[in-house]
């Protein structure tokens, strides 16, 4: 039988440009590691892929080697070193990561594959090591709350319920003290027998706000990727508001809107917002419009739409936004919010509508089932569960088909009043056909745009 690093040499990794940097970055549970993976991908343009993610796009893709996992992680066994190995180098080879570099997440995980990586070759320009006390992570871990019926994560400390939902929800099993400290002791004999093989290694501390992790990222980074950065492909983003495009992306419940957004926030780096990012980031930054928004929030009422307006109107002034331009996502939600829009002289360049039959909706929302356990989503028809753990799932109150398509009514009869205002920019797109096709016309319609 082969050995680890003869299969990664079986398959070598194809030339890379060299500005096709490969970034390892790891940390334990509750690090913060999937946040700087945002932002590391957003400002190198890295593309960012776990081997979580590879295994899932070959088991949809029904590869050989997704048929060869999928046996596995259907029966709960972890997917074997030499199967995984194989999957990762494949992806490493495709076109998209020899143009633009890779951020590896969460591999390796152990001391045989980084030995197998650096016996086959593959030199990391760097290994970005988020280092968190494990005291803090315990109390990061322990805190969080699943609400089984949205999916939500909350956190008693750093990201409070509200208190009309505080008896529904769950701690999950994973989330409990023993647990946790079970799952750092594995990370630390883990991190102890992977580090040696690794040249480049950067120690990140991530006891700090997630914008001072990044800015310590940044300054080791800007650094070592010196030539090699590779800038996300835009569309007309300038350094001038004015000039900047503002995309608007709407679309019901259900319609692979939030899919489309991370695709289009990767091809044309765009900053995406919502209004609730925009809520959220007032509110911790204790912002006078957040302030006020606070009030509002914590009585259970609706944040008023010139409040609203004024919080938008702000974001779409920050710098990141000047520089990349906007997808603004589910922002108008009603007639009176596009009037006001209109009236503040927000104009946008374009207007994505996604567009899906009620009853194709209301069928991917009530396969869905809640894994209360890890917070995972599955569908019973889509992306089915393994059967080991079908019996604890949880079919969410809100994926009901009387919930889902009053949800639908109230969306056309807001939507309908909202198109109005934005009739010369009004781009529809089909949303009832394969994720990769939808964003093919959305791309074409993008390009086009930013051409004109």
């Amino acid at each position: 039988m082969p050995s680890l690093a003869e299969l990664f040499l079986c398959c070598s990794r194809p030339n890379v440009d060299e500005g096709a940097p490969l970034v390892v970055i790891a940390g334990p549970p509750a690090s913060g590691k999937g946040t700087q993976c945002e932002k590391i991908r957003e400002r190198y343009g890295l593309v960012h892929v776990s081997t979580g993610d590879i295994l899932r796009e070959n088991v949809k893709q029904e590869t050989a080697l997704g048929k060869e996992a999928k046996q596995y992680m259907d029966r709960g066994e972890l997917v074997p070193d030499s199967l995984l190995i194989k999957l990762v180098k494949d992806r490493l080879g495709e076109a998209d990561i020899r143009s633009k570099g890779c951020l590896l997440d969460g591999f390796p995980r152990t001391g045989e594959q980084a030995k197998a990586m650096k016996e086959a070759g593959m030199t990391a320009a760097a290994f970005l090591l988020i280092d968190v006390p494990d005291a803090v992570l315990v109390e990061r871990g322990v805190g969080r709350r699943l609400d089984p019926e949205t999916g939500d994560i909350f956190h008693l400390k750093f990201k409070p319920p509200p208190m009309d939902i505080l008896s529904r929800l769950i701690h999950r099993s994973d989330d409990q003290e023993e647990k946790i400290m079970t799952r750092l002791k594995a990370y630390h004999d883990q991190i102890n027998g992977i580090l040696p093989f690794f040249e480049n290694v950067m120690n990140i501390d991530g006891n700090n706000a997630p914008d001072d992790v990044f800015r310590s990222i940044t300054g080791k980074l800007d650094n070592k990727l010196t030539n090699q950065i590779v800038v996300p492909m835009r569309t007309g983003a300038t350094s001038t508001a004015s000039k900047s495009p503002i995309v608007i992306i709407s679309g019901p419940p259900a319609s692979g809107k939030g899919t489309q957004c991370e695709l289009i926030k990767e091809k044309f780096g765009y900053v995406h917002i919502s209004t609730g990012d925009i809520l959220r980031d007032n509110v911790k930054k204790e912002t006078e419009l957040g302030k006020k928004a606070k009030t509002y929030m914590d009585s259970g009422a609706l944040v008023p739409d010139d409040l609203l307006i004024d919080l938008v109107k702000n974001r779409l002034q920050e710098q990141d936004i000047k520089e990349h331009g906007c997808l603004l996502d589910g922002f108008p939600r009603t007639p009176a919010q596009a009037k006001a829009m209109k009236d503040a002289g927000l104009e946008a360049n374009i207007f994505l509508l996604v567009e899906v039959p009620d009853d194709v909706l209301v069928e991917r929302g009530v396969g869905r089932r809640l894994d209360p356990d890890t917070g995972d989503i599955f569908h019973l028809k889509f992306k089915p569960p393994p059967d080991s753990i079908l019996a604890r799932l949880v079919h969410r109150s809100d994926d009901h088909e009387d919930k889902i398509r009053a949800r639908l009514e109230a969306y056309h009869s807001q939507i309908e009043g909202i198109l109005g205002y934005f009739e010369p920019v009004l781009k529809r797109i089909d949303g009832n056909t394969k994720p990769d096709d939808v964003f093919a016309n959305i791309n074409t319609l993008l390009s086009n745009s930013s051409e004109s």
